[in-house]
């Protein structure tokens, strides 16, 4: 996986652009509260309360990349990594997600709206 900086982000932007991708895997990484339920195997990140941290895109030629948002060490800053974003999910091809209610809940703090996401190409693993 490559750390995605400032300097190099135009090498993932050229990717998300690349049409030879059509499928690529996308996640989030949050920090935020718990739920407290009891019933549950391990406490679920409230993703309503949660701040992403980064989020990483995969490509089916096993390229992946990592894009830190709010670490303690250097990050992207909110214009590459919000383009970079808009990228991803403007592009025409699949994109495969674990948890999708999460993600899109986690998109959604960030402005982007359901209707927005709903015409994206979310597809979920399981």
């Amino acid at each position: 996986m490559q750390l995605v900086t400032n300097e190099n982000a135009h090498e993932l932007q050229a990717k998300l652009c690349d049409r030879a991708h059509d499928h690529v895997g996308f996640d989030t990484e949050c920090h935020g509260p718990r739920f407290n339920d009891s019933s549950a195997r391990k406490p679920r990140l409230n993703a309503y309360r949660s701040q992403i941290t980064g989020f990483s895109v995969a490509f089916l030629d096993g390229s992946s990349y990592y894009v830190p948002i709010a670490h303690v060490g250097e990050n992207v800053d909110k214009d590459t990594w919000l383009a970079l974003l808009d990228s991803l999910l403007s592009r025409p091809g699949t994109i495969w997600v674990h948890n999708v209610k999460f993600e899109l809940q986690v998109l959604q703090l960030l402005g982007y709206t359901l209707m927005e996401l709903i015409q994206t190409r979310f597809r979920c693993t399981q």
